[in-house]
């Protein structure tokens, strides 16, 4: 549905949210919540506070691809405004995480999610653009997809907790977990947090 709004112009998508395919300054600043005599002070402050404000968004998300995914449209649409107002400097976007499938233990699988996880949680505290954001969100999905497909695999042994006992949002302390498995103890109630990760997976996959 195409929808005019004196000069702004955009598409009204399957969630209700106005799009645009193209945008002009007029749009770029109602997407920033500004008016078209804005200074460009103002324009670099209220562009940091929306940055900031998504990329928190994201770090509660990400252990949720199909959350992240449903994001995508948005931050897209922010790098629309970026480009508008040529408000973002253009820096390389240099990060790519390293977790395989080729795991001979449990614990050598998490410590290596949990590097890749924090590296990529700083890494997009300090990123500086939308457009680095979108990648950020893209390389957060692909990170837990293999996090979840290689979890599954490695802990194949314990049965799954009820899907209504589990939140997609609920992921298990992945650090607590690797401590009991160097420590060589897993006691019943982090049984029970493998159990409940297993169905959270699956309520995910079941999502997608």
């Amino acid at each position: 549905m195409l929808v005019q709004n004196s000069k702004l112009a955009g598409r009204i998508d399957s969630t209700g949210q106005i799009t645009f395919d193209h945008m002009n300054r007029d749009e770029a600043l109602q997407m920033l919540g500004l008016g078209v005599d804005t200074d460009e002070e103002q324009i670099r402050d209220a562009h940091e506070q929306k940055l900031f404000e998504h990329k928190s968004d994201l770090l509660q998300k990400y252990m949720v691809p199909t959350l992240l995914l449903k994001k995508v449209k948005l931050l897209e649409q922010f790098v629309l405004v970026e480009a508008a107002l040529a408000i973002a400097e253009e820096v390389a976007f240099d990060f790519s995480h390293d977790l395989s499938g080729n795991y001979h233990t449990q614990t050598l699988f998490l410590e290596a999610y949990e590097r890749n996880g924090s590296d990529l949680k700083l890494y997009t505290m300090n990123i500086s653009s939308f457009d680095a954001l979108l990648l950020c969100a893209f390389e957060f999905v692909d990170l837990q997809e293999v996090y979840m497909a290689v979890f599954k695999e490695q802990f194949n042994e314990y049965s799954e907790a009820l899907p209504e006992e589990v939140n997609t949002r609920d992921m298990i302390d992945t650090g607590t977990l690797l401590k009991g498995l160097k420590a060589g103890v897993l006691d019943a109630n982090m049984i029970w947090n493998i159990e409940r990760e297993l169905a959270r997976m699956s309520k995910i996959i079941k999502l997608s």
